[in-house]
């Protein structure tokens, strides 16, 4: 399967890149998709289902869209929240092998509510539950749901809807936005004032703590191997990498001047930033190359980076 990562523009088109040529210094153009309403796309996600891909738009409106890559239009599209309140974030997951329907969807809204759907077709999504909560992501084998609830506490609650009994406090002031799984137990969570946590919910308690410079918007993202995390600095042309397992600034990258970065994501052996009027700015990032001794390691090395 070709690795395939996307552009939200803000003429309603998404542009779909595959970034398996990075290393050959290109990003092809794979395909160019339009929603059918006049709605701004906020974020989407992709799922593998038998003989197509397809892709999972959230938008302004509190609308979803899905798209199908083999058939480049939209397929399907229903009413998540009131329009009031945006979708803030996507993950899609099957249990099916090979994947197919039925689709089990996590939706969150405006930083305030995380509903699971059940899409059984192309055609039908059935709403399970809702539940007030500021971030959320499926455990690793993706079995039940850990969410960070409006107390700042972090919860487990199953795919029915049935919420567990066990949370834990995880002693940040400001509201976690931003939820991933690290491995099989351990999730890392960032809240808006820039603190990250790494939390065990095997044994429901947080196992280190440490401060990234606040940004713009409590979103990361995890390198693959789960010993990096990506955000955006204050800065508006930079982009900060941290250690996670140190808790620390590993480097702090310059990927374009006089460039709004947007968005920062792993993919290949690459960082891609996304900036403002679609530019993508790739820089050379391979984990193992990184992985050395701290010794040899620069934490505070400014890269600049002209590539895109």
């Amino acid at each position: 399967m070709i690795t395939l990562y996307h552009i939200i523009s803000m003429i309603l088109q998404i542009n779909v890149y595959d970034s398996n040529y990075c290393d050959e210094g290109m990003l092809d153009l794979v395909a160019q998709l339009r929603l059918s309403e006049n709605v701004q796309a906020t974020t989407c996600a992709w799922i593998n289902v038998i003989e197509d891909l397809l892709l999972i738009s959230g938008c302004d409106d509190g609308s979803m869209h899905i798209v199908s890559l083999a058939y480049a239009k939209e397929t399907m599209q229903w009413q998540a929240t009131c329009p009031s309140l945006p979708i803030t974030s996507i993950q899609a997951q099957t249990h099916q092998q090979p994947s197919s329907y039925p689709i089990t969807l996590m939706i969150g809204a405006g930083n305030k509510l995380v509903s699971l759907w059940r899409i059984d077709n192309a055609s039908e999504a059935v709403k399970i539950f809702e539940t007030e909560a500021t971030s959320a992501c499926f455990s690793f084998d993706g079995t039940y749901i850990i969410y960070a609830d409006v107390l700042r506490s972090i919860r487990k609650m199953d795919l029915s809807g049935q919420d567990s009994s066990e949370s834990f406090p995880t002693n940040h002031t400001a509201n976690i936005e931003c939820l991933r799984v690290l491995s099989t137990h351990d999730v890392a969570f960032r809240s808006t004032d820039g603190r990250v946590s790494v939390a065990s919910v095997a044994k429901n308690m947080i196992l280190r703590s440490f401060s990234t410079q606040k940004s713009k918007s409590a979103g990361f993202e995890v390198h693959p191997s789960k010993l990096f995390i990506c955000t955006l600095s204050k800065t508006t042309s930079y982009v900060n990498i941290y250690r996670v397992d140190k808790g620390k600034l590993y480097r702090t990258i310059k990927v374009k001047a006089g460039m709004t970065a947007a968005h920062c994501l792993f993919a290949s052996n690459y960082l891609i930033t996304v900036g403002g009027g679609g530019l993508l700015v790739r820089t050379h990032f391979d984990a193992a190359e990184e992985s050395m001794p701290d010794e040899f390691q620069d934490t505070n090395h400014i890269i600049e980076n002209s590539s895109q």
